[in-house]
């Protein structure tokens, strides 16, 4: 449901919110239900305003019973351009620090009401923390990865922060499993811990097929740009396209050096690794694209 527009973004309210809203208005407690969600309105408004800045078309804004979610087309991409990323992921988190800065003042100057101004506070510093955490899909998962794509690749950075994410959901599960063996039992715990695991599963398996459309996009941008630096990588003819597309950097052009078993060099570009991927899939070796080669 449309609830409105902003900065050119539609504004969905999910109707599971809708009917949360009634039933926390009947326990009394609108204010604080009203704070949680314009903290969470507000996080993903950074988001896309940051994305925005970098050219990305923003569909809308929604906000669902535990959160929100900001639908932004062709995000994935910014996976790999580290810095667009980073950008993108600090948003949020740094602008709930921000928010709560503000509750602090408002709350100094007696402007607002002591408990819910502390409420505002504590939920804001709360979703920053939250969001910090470095696993996907979080927004402090995408930070690291943005560190770690730059050493290890897109592929195995995304690996690696995605199973601290399944980590942390099954951790969670745990949790909530052992507070309800001792009576205290809270579903947050489980709703979250299964948002996480679930979350973290589809980053890891979208990456195989983002890393194509990465590769194919990289083509473009060499023509588009016409200059890209390059990354130089050393391999034997026995070496699979799997181990060598691991290795691919962000914003670099990679030329793979062969070596064979006769000590003789020869290379493959970036360009015929992508075809071959494509055409043969990824256990092809090395020394079969370069034995078919034109």
């Amino acid at each position: 449901m449309q609830v409105g527009k902003a900065f050119g973004v539609r504004i969905l309210v999910d109707k599971f919110f809708l009917l949360l809203l009634l039933l926390y208005g009947l326990l009394g407690l609108m204010p604080q239900v009203m704070t949680v969600f314009a903290v969470c309105f507000i996080h993903e408004l950074a988001h896309v305003l940051v994305a925005k800045g970098y050219g990305f078309r923003v569909k809308e804004i929604e906000l669902l019973p535990f959160g929100g979610v900001a639908r932004i087309e062709d995000l994935d991409l910014a996976a790999f351009d580290p810095e667009v990323e980073l950008n993108i992921a600090l948003a949020g988190p740094l602008q709930n620090i921000f928010m709560a800065g503000i509750g602090l003042v408002l709350r100094h100057f007696l402007v607002w009401q002591e408990d819910l101004a502390a409420f505002f506070i504590y939920c804001n510093l709360g979703m920053a923390l939250l969001n910090l955490l470095p696993v996907l899909p979080l927004d402090g998962g995408r930070i690291y990865r943005a560190y770690l794509a730059r050493r290890l690749g897109f592929r195995q950075a995304t690996e690696r922060v995605a199973g601290w994410g399944r980590l942390l959901g099954i951790l969670l599960l745990g949790i909530g499993l052992v507070g309800a063996f001792f009576s205290w039992l809270n579903l947050t715990f489980f709703f979250v811990a299964l948002f996480i695991y679930r979350a973290a599963n589809r980053e890891r398996t979208a990456a195989a097929y983002l890393f194509l459309r990465f590769l194919t996009r990289k083509q473009r941008e060499l023509k588009d740009k016409g200059l890209l630096p390059i990354e130089a990588l050393m391999a034997t003819e026995a070496t699979t396209l799997r181990e060598v597309v691991r290795k691919f950097i962000p914003k670099r052009y990679h030329l793979v050096l062969l070596l064979d078993a006769g000590g003789k060099m020869g290379y493959l570009t970036e360009g015929e690794i992508v075809t071959a991927l494509l055409e043969r899939g990824l256990d092809t070796r090395l020394g079969e694209i370069l034995q078919h080669r034109p």
